[in-house]
């Protein structure tokens, strides 16, 4: 069982204020199960958050029929999503860097899910990762993923999805807040590059799609060690971009759009 290097009453009172388990285990970096143990060391009741005797539940049916709003976390797991089918049965996995903890309370929101948000320490490259995981078991949701592209074991073998057209833009928009990053640039950071990574047949389709709506000239899809990097440096295209992607929108990751 992990030990809380921090003031219990300065734990035990955040908890009695927010009544959140997933609150306070991401406030002060321990794992829910960890918070719940030492609440109850001390006598202080637990809230139910969807435990034992509460059925995980979720919108099994969300990506059954393809609207703007599943068409952004479509994308999106397309990008960062971790589908499994196998022995353990089927399971959804979404795991986010830490600041981006409020995303993935708005995705577990969108689907309908109760399932707990967990903290993690993960080490990447002799660093440690801390990050926000939430994990949903069921078999439709996972089935209608696969059917629509985002199948297991997919960073190197992904391929488009059959989208309507008039959802693909929110594809885009939900795969670049997975895979994609906009940095700035030059001696006063006005000038912008946007770019994402992946698998040569999604960024072909993504980049398709890109030159024909914005009404731009196609920039050249380079090797980036066992993936692809599909990258737009030209100013007025990055405008343009942004203008199509982010149009009548609210659904994005707020810190990849500046």
């Amino acid at each position: 069982m992990e030990r809380l290097k921090l003031d219990l009453n300065e734990v035990s009172d955040y908890y009695k204020k927010s009544k959140s388990l997933e609150k306070t285990a991401i406030k002060f970096n321990a794992s829910s199960a960890g918070i719940a143990y030492w609440m109850r060391k001390r006598g202080i009741k637990i809230n139910k958050q969807g435990g034992s005797k509460n059925k995980f539940h979720v919108k099994e049916s969300y990506f059954e029929v393809i609207n703007n709003q599943s068409a952004y976390w479509l994308g999106f797991l397309f990008a960062d999503g971790n589908v499994y089918r196998g022995k353990q049965g089927y399971k959804l996995t979404l795991r986010l860097s830490k600041k981006d903890y409020s995303h993935l309370k708005l995705f577990k929101k969108h689907i309908g899910s109760n399932n707990n948000i967990k903290f993690e320490v993960r080490n990447l490259k002799s660093k440690k990762y801390e990050c926000v995981s939430l994990v949903i078991s069921s078999k439709k949701l996972v089935l209608d993923l696969i059917k629509l592209g985002c199948i297991p074991n997919k960073s190197l073998i992904l391929k488009r999805p059959n989208l309507k057209p008039k959802f693909i833009k929110h594809f885009i928009r939900g795969y670049f807040d997975g895979d994609g990053c906009l940095y700035r640039y030059g001696k006063n950071k006005h000038n912008k590059v946007w770019f994402v990574l992946g698998t040569l047949n999604v960024l072909n389709y993504i980049k398709n799609n890109l030159c024909k709506e914005c009404k731009i000239s196609g920039n050249k899809i380079y090797k980036s060690g066992k993936i692809y990097r599909l990258a737009f440096n030209k100013q007025e295209f990055v405008d343009k971009i942004q203008n199509y992607l982010y149009d009548k929108t609210k659904l994005f990751l707020k810190r990849k759009k500046f």
